[in-house]
């Protein structure tokens, strides 16, 4: 029996009197928008932990204003930490905001009790006993 993605496969052309579909599968650029992103603008992004500086960081920071070309050799070779430096490009430096609101979720510290077979899967919150005097 034939799966659904493998049905519309078959199925590229569906002709009627009224009208005619053509069916092709859905791709994320299907409603994309074409623009020039012709400045290129060198940035200084300052104020976040050093353990979450990477690509993906800055390219989210930046993501709905530019498209991150390269980070700076000073950046990407880690030799100077005051600030995360990089190169961009943008349609309209104007639109870059100044300050951007970022949440950083910070890793959990490791657990002793995690073999413990009844509390070692709760939250560290609810595994600490204390006794009230």
């Amino acid at each position: 029996m034939a799966s659904r993605p493998e049905k519309v496969e078959q199925c590229r052309r569906v002709d009627s009197s009224l009208l005619s579909l053509i069916l092709k599968p859905w791709t994320r650029q299907a409603q994309a928008w074409l623009r020039t992103l012709s400045r290129k603008v060198f940035l200084e992004l300052e104020g976040f932990p050093a353990h979450v500086w990477s690509w993906q960081t800055a390219a989210t920071i930046i993501s709905p204003s530019c498209w991150l070309e390269k980070l700076h050799p000073d950046t990407a070779d880690c030799e100077d930490w005051s600030v995360f430096k990089l190169e961009a490009r943008t349609a309209d430096p104007g639109r870059i905001p100044k300050v951007v609101e970022f949440q950083i979720d910070e890793p959990e510290p490791p657990r002793e009790d995690a073999d413990d077979p009844i509390f070692g899967h709760l939250p560290l919150l609810l595994r600490e006993k204390k006794v009230l005097t």
